[in-house]
C-alpha cells in the first residue's frame, strides 16, 4: 500500500513538470546503493583478482608443454602406420553393395506400401527390427518381429513372400534362406 502511494506521488511530481528534481533524486539514490554494494564486497573482488591471477599463472606454466606427443616418444619401437588399401577397397565395395541392396529393398517395399514420401524412412526403421534366425541342416529360416503398424506389417508380409518366391542362398552355404513374419 505504501509503495503504491509512493508511485502515485512520483507520477504527480512528474506530471507537474518537476522532472529534473525527481531524476536527480532517483540518480543519487541509485549511486548510493551502488557504492554501498561495492564497499560491501571487497573480499569477493579480492578472490576474483586472485582467481584471474591463478588462471594466468596456469596458462604460463602450460606453454612449454607440447599438446601433441610423438608416437616415438611413447614407444621408441613404433613404426609408421601404412594404410591397408586392400581393406579400404573391400570396405568401399561392401558399402556399395549394402547401398544397392537397401535401394532394391526400398523400391520393392514401396510397391506394396504405396507411400512415395516415407517408404525409405520406414524401411530404415525396419532394418533395425528384431527377429530370430533358425539354422537347420537343410534350411535357414529368418523370422522377423511384426511391426506395430498394420499397413507396414502387411507390406512387409508381401515383401517376404516375394523374397521367398525366388530361393536365395549365402555364397558359401547351399541352404536356402526363408523369410517369415512373426504371427500377430
Amino acid at each position: 500500500m505504501i509503495a503504491a502511494a509512493n508511485r502515485l506521488r512520483k507520477k504527480r511530481v512528474l506530471s507537474d513538470g518537476d522532472d529534473e528534481g525527481v531524476h536527480h533524486e532517483q540518480t543519487s539514490h541509485t549511486l548510493l546503493r551502488m557504492i554501498n554494494r561495492v564497499h560491501a564486497l571487497p573480499g569477493v573482488h579480492r578472490r576474483i583478482d586472485n582467481a584471474i591471477a591463478a588462471a594466468e599463472g596456469a596458462k604460463t606454466a602450460l606453454r612449454p608443454i607440447r599438446a601433441k606427443v610423438l608416437a616415438t616418444d611413447l614407444d621408441p619401437d613404433a613404426q609408421l602406420a601404412r594404410p591397408h588399401l586392400g581393406r579400404r577397397g573391400l570396405q568401399m565395395v561392401l558399402r556399395l553393395l549394402a547401398f544397392n541392396a537397401e535401394a532394391w529393398l526400398a523400391e520393392h517395399f514401396n510397391a506394396y506400401l504405396a507411400d512415395p514420401n516415407e517408404y525409405r524412412a520406414i524401411l530404415r526403421n525396419l532394418l533395425h527390427l528384431g527377429g530370430h534366425v533358425a539354422y537347420t541342416s537343410n534350411a535357414i529360416t529368418i523370422t522377423l518381429d511384426r511391426p506395430d503398424s498394420p499397413r507396414v506389417a502387411h507390406a512387409l508380409q508381401l515383401l517376404t513372400e516375394e523374397l521367398n518366391a525366388t530361393p536365395t542362398v549365402m555364397p558359401t552355404d547351399p541352404r536356402p534362406l526363408t523369410y517369415h513374419l512373426a504371427p500377430a
